[in-house]
């Protein structure tokens, strides 16, 4: 299991059980930091324009050979030949 998995499984129960605060909110912001760093397939809308999976932003401008993480949240991206995902 790589880093990234191990720190979510660590932090995701002690997360739940965290009382409603900043301790518990921080550790929420932690999980979702780290579920960013595990690659996800952009979306592709066929008008020529790549959206993150997470955020919504779309990559249109970019040179998708060359980008590896959205520019506006940070989420990695996978680029792989068919290992994009399509709209409907």
């Amino acid at each position: 299991m790589r880093d990234v998995e191990k720190a979510i499984n660590y932090l995701t129960p002690i997360a739940e059980s965290a009382k409603v605060g900043q301790y518990g909110v921080m550790l929420k912001i932690a999980i979702q930091e780290c579920e960013k760093q595990m690659s996800k397939k952009p979306i592709w809308n066929y008008d020529d324009e790549f959206i993150c999976p997470t955020c919504g932003e779309t990559t249109e401008d970019y040179d998708v050979t060359t980008i590896k993480f959205c520019p506006e949240c940070g989420q990695k991206l996978d680029w792989s030949d068919n290992n994009v995902k399509t709209t409907d």
